[in-house]
């Protein structure tokens, strides 16, 4: 499986979303996510792909296509 098939699924998870309805442009707002949420989905990724998101980053993955970018880059 890809990463950003990955990626989608784990935001998927935390949502409740369909990776099917989750757009690039959509935000965690969007998706209704607390912080709380976001702090597990971005320990989620984490996890997922063996990597540590520095909290000055995590505050920048903004938007579904930021998280996805930023884990191909990364890993």
């Amino acid at each position: 499986m890809n990463i950003e098939k990955n990626v989608l699924r784990l935001i998927s998870e935390q949502s409740g979303f369909s990776a099917k309805k989750l757009g690039g442009d959509q935000t965690a707002f969007d998706l209704g996510f607390d912080s709380l949420d976001y702090v597990e989905l971005i320990m989620a990724i984490e996890e997922q792909f063996d990597m540590r998101i520095p909290d000055a980053h995590a505050e920048r993955l903004v938007t579904v296509r930021n998280v996805i970018d930023y884990v191909v880059t990364e890993s």
